[in-house]
């Protein structure tokens, strides 16, 4: 495996609702992540190794009514940064957002980084309907 490839899932931290989202692609999570908030810094984001991403913007032509007219549109592309593992801090992160489901902390701190994040994403996403 080539070392800047980004491991899947993808967490993302929404640090404005406190929420976890998961992604099982790099596109999906690239899609759902709204620029406005992205560069108010609002986003922590990272692999399924604890790597955490780095938000970067590109600009993109897009056509319409059939190609007789261009727009460009800026959208977020992730990519791998050369920080160190995060996996503490990422696992903070999913402990307190599955505690306020009901799972008590003493039983998700034998969870793996692998369960936490399964178990984050089975949760329900409540404040994402109301941005």
């Amino acid at each position: 495996m080539n070392e800047n490839e980004i491991n899947l899932p993808i967490v993302v931290f929404d640090k404005h609702w406190h929420e976890v989202l998961v992604y099982l692609s790099i596109e999906d999570a690239e899609a759902s992540i709204d620029l406005f908030h992205a560069k108010n810094n609002e986003y922590q984001i990272y692999d399924a190794k604890a790597t955490q991403l780095e938000i970067k913007y590109i600009t993109k032509k897009e056509s319409i009514l059939f190609g007789l007219e261009n727009n460009e549109a800026e959208c977020v592309v992730l990519e791998k940064t050369q920080a160190l593992n995060r996996l503490d801090e990422l696992r903070e992160i999913l402990i307190n957002f599955i505690t306020r489901y009901g799972t008590s902390i003493d039983e998700l701190s034998t969870f793996s980084l692998d369960e936490l994040i399964r178990e984050a994403a089975k949760l329900p996403k409540f404040w994402r309907a109301i941005r």
